[in-house]
């Protein structure tokens, strides 16, 4: 999370899954008996309390107090790789390129369901076939016009929804003049109907920004709290975080750069107690996320207040190494 934000990735496990994180976690780090006890009471807290938004901050930073730097060196290094080979994987293709919601069927615009999906059940005569086809032919240009504004970046979401919506009014319009009377007002029923679901739809979205904004702020309370940031290091964080508009989706090699300048910033921001908070808390947020992924449940991984707790450990920690930066 560049800007600090669970985003729910307080994920539930099973017990079975708990282990397996805890053992991804701890794997090859040579911890004491006593590291090792504290580390799975440390997990085991948080796991206890539900999904409060920022309890894998207040996790980390417990963490922190029980590793030493050595150990959080190794599992940064070891995160890095994981990232390299995820990206490795994304280079080769496996990632999804087929065409984005907003100009198939069944978008809310000509397919079954859609704006006029009650096309299918009107008893259309071959002219007017022939006709709609037409229609639909002049309006393409336009529409794929739309689409390649979308994937080269010249066209944002805003503009082309603007662009789809009055190009598909007036296609609405235009079949108006091709449609009787009874077919006209099936037709407008249809659509009554779908503008009815897309209000219900936008109004459930929108309730689930509000739900999502609460708790990103929540999360970030327990970000600086868990940091001990000063107000200077939370405006410089909110500063790294601002991202400019760009143009086009930028390449691997560029968001790669983007990563690397992005990382080497936030060392300037951190000090090495706070770097290794950050560097914890992400290993935590990837580890759960990807049992999330798989599609098991169970008992959430969550904090319980907005304090700072720390493991039972006491550790002369010394110059940090800025090595860690590699897996941040």
């Amino acid at each position: 999370a560049v800007d600090g934000i669970d985003s729910g990735s307080a994920a539930e496990t099973s017990d079975a899954d708990f282990s397996v994180i805890l053992g991804d976690l701890t794997e090859g780090l040579g911890l004491t008996d006593e590291q090792l006890s504290a580390v799975r009471d440390v997990m085991e807290k948080y796991r206890a309390q539900g999904r409060e938004p920022g309890a894998m901050w207040y996790a980390a930073a417990d963490l922190q107090g029980v590793l030493s730097s050595d150990q959080i060196a190794a599992i940064a290094a070891r995160g890095a790789e994981t990232g390299e080979q995820a990206r490795e994987r994304r280079s080769r293709g496996q990632r999804g390129s087929g065409p984005r919601a907003g100009f198939g069927d069944g978008d809310g615009s000509w397919g079954e369901g859609g704006r006029h999906g009650a096309l299918d059940a009107l008893v259309l005569s071959e002219e007017q076939l022939e006709q709609l086809k037409d229609i639909r032919e002049s309006y393409a240009p336009e529409l794929t016009a739309i689409r390649d504004g979308i994937r080269d970046g010249s066209l944002s979401r805003e503009e082309a929804g603007e662009r789809l919506e009055a190009i598909l009014e007036a296609m609405h319009e235009a079949m108006q003049g091709i449609l009787t009377a009874d077919q006209i007002a099936l037709l407008e029923e249809h659509r009554s109907e779908a503008e009815a679901r897309r209000t219900e739809a936008e109004e459930r979205r929108q309730e689930m920004r509000s739900q999502w904004e609460e708790r990103r702020q929540a999360e970030r309370a327990a970000m600086i709290s868990a940091l001990e940031l000063t107000e200077e290091q939370v405006a410089a964080l909110d500063a790294l975080n601002e991202r400019p508009e760009r143009e086009s989706r930028p390449s691997a090699e560029e968001m790669q750069e983007l990563r690397d300048a992005h990382q080497q910033a936030l060392l300037e921001v951190l000090d090495d107690d706070q770097h290794e908070i950050w560097i914890l808390h992400n290993t935590l947020v990837r580890s759960f996320a990807r049992h999330r992924a798989r599609g098991r449940g169970g008992e959430g991984f969550s904090g319980e207040d907005g304090s700072r707790r720390r493991g039972g450990f006491s550790q002369s920690r010394g110059t940090r190494a800025r090595a860690l930066a590699a897996g941040a």
